[in-house]
C-alpha cells in the first residue's frame, strides 16, 4: 500500500531529523561551554567571528546537523499528507508546498551560513582593524541567512506542523498529546519568527531554542508512530 510506505519513510527519516535537531543545540553551545563566553556572543558580529575562529568544528557539525535534519524532514510531508490528506485535501495539499518550501530554504540556508560563517571567520581573524570593523558592519550573524525573519524555515514549517496536527486530533489520526506537542511546536516556530521581526532576543531565543528541542521531541514521536503504522494491517491512510 503507497499509504504504508510512505508512513515508514516518513517514519524512518522524522525520527533522524528529531535526534538530529536534539542533537543541534548541545553541540552549538560547547563553544561558549570552552571558553566561558556569554550566550550573547552568537549574536554580536566581533565575539561569534572570534569564537568560530578559535573552535569551529562545533559551528560547522551544528549547522550541517540543522541542514540535514530539513533534508530528512522533507520525507515527513507526503507521510502526513498522506494521514490527513482526505480531511481537507486543497488546504493539506497547500500547507504541503509550504512545508516543502520551508524544509528546502532551512536545509541550503544552514549549510550555506555555516560555510559562509567559517569563511568570514578566517578573514577577521586574519584581518587588519579596517577588515575587521567592515565585516562586523556587513555581516552580522542575521546577515548570513537569506530566510528573512526565519519566515520560511521557522513560520511556514511551524504553520504545517499546526495545521495537519489540528486536523489529525480533530479526527483522532494521532494521539492527543502527541497533536498536540505539534500544535505547541507550530506556536514555538512563530514566536521565533514574531521576535525576530519585533527585534525582541528573549521572545526570538524561546521560539528558537525551545522550538528546536519540542520540534526534535515531535520529530522522535511522529516518526515512530508512524513507522509503527505502517507495520498494522487494515490501516487506510487518512482513515485511521
Amino acid at each position: 500500500m503507497e499509504g504504508q510506505k510512505l508512513w515508514r519513510l516518513g517514519g524512518a527519516c522524522a525520527m533522524l531529523a528529531g535526534v538530529l535537531y536534539l542533537a543541534v543545540l548541545p553541540i552549538s553551545v560547547v563553544p561558549l561551554l570552552a571558553t566561558g563566553e556569554s550566550p550573547t556572543a552568537l549574536f554580536e558580529a566581533a565575539p561569534f567571528y572570534a569564537l568560530i575562529d578559535r573552535i569551529p568544528l562545533p559551528f560547522l557539525l551544528g549547522g550541517l546537523g540543522f541542514g540535514l535534519a530539513a533534508i530528512l524532514a522533507l520525507a515527513l510531508v507526503p507521510a502526513l499528507g498522506a494521514l490527513v490528506g482526505s480531511m481537507s485535501p486543497a488546504v493539506v495539499r497547500w500547507m504541503s508546498a509550504i512545508a516543502y518550501l520551508g524544509l528546502a530554504v532551512g536545509a541550503v540556508s544552514a549549510i550555506h551560513g555555516t560555510d559562509l560563517s567559517v569563511r568570514i571567520a578566517s578573514t577577521y581573524a586574519s584581518g587588519d582593524p579596517a577588515i575587521r570593523a567592515t565585516i562586523v558592519a556587513l555581516y552580522p550573524p542575521t546577515a548570513l541567512t537569506f530566510d528573512t525573519w526565519g519566515l520560511l524555515q521557522f513560520g511556514g514549517v511551524g504553520l504545517w506542523i499546526l495545521v495537519v496536527c489540528q486536523l489529525a486530533r480533530r479526527n483522532a489520526l494521532l494521539p492527543s498529546r502527541l497533536a498536540y506537542l505539534g500544535i505547541g511546536v507550530g506556536i514555538l516556530y512563530w514566536f521565533s519568527v514574531v521576535g525576530e521581526f519585533l527585534q525582541i532576543e528573549a521572545l526570538s531565543g524561546i521560539g528558537s531554542g525551545l522550538g528546536v528541542v519540542a520540534g526534535g521531541a515531535w520529530y522522535l514521536w511522529i516518526g515512530r508512530t508512524l513507522w509503527r503504522r505502517a507495520g498494522q494491517r487494515d490501516v487506510t491512510p487518512g482513515g485511521g
